[in-house]
């Protein structure tokens, strides 16, 4: 019997970004880092598979701590707000386009800054 790990990464497909990842699978798509990836990895292959790939998919997927997932893909954006905007800077550095994923108002904010626009005078006016 397969493990956690290898049931619930079949028809998951991973495509490697530098120092994070994305799965895809089936209207899913989810960025998270390498390491979190690892550190899942290990979980899941020591856990027994339950013989449903898609139950154990979701298993694995729910215990990533931060992860971005894809607007509308029915999984949520999860993690610390630093850690998220980390990955976040590795996916837009990446050629992501970011407003396809579920990322909350703060981190977007963070991500994309304001500048503060300074007042033009016009040339004729005293100043």
């Amino acid at each position: 019997m397969d493990n956690l790990y290898k049931s619930a990464m079949k028809g998951v497909e991973i495509v490697r970004k530098g120092e994070f990842v994305e799965l895809r699978v089936k209207g899913i798509s989810l960025c998270l880092s390498n390491t979190e990836l690892f550190r899942r990895q290990q979980w899941a292959s020591a856990k027994p598979s339950t013989g449903n790939p898609a139950g154990d998919r979701q298993r694995l997927f729910t215990a990533f701590e931060t992860v971005i997932a894809q607007a509308g893909s029915g999984v949520n954006t999860r993690g610390n707000e630093k850690a998220l905007l980390d990955l976040a800077k590795q996916m837009k550095q990446s050629g992501l386009p970011m407003e396809q994923w579920g990322l909350d108002k703060t981190v977007l904010d963070k991500l994309y800054p304001v500048r503060p626009v300074e007042a033009v005078r016009p040339a004729d006016s005293p100043g």
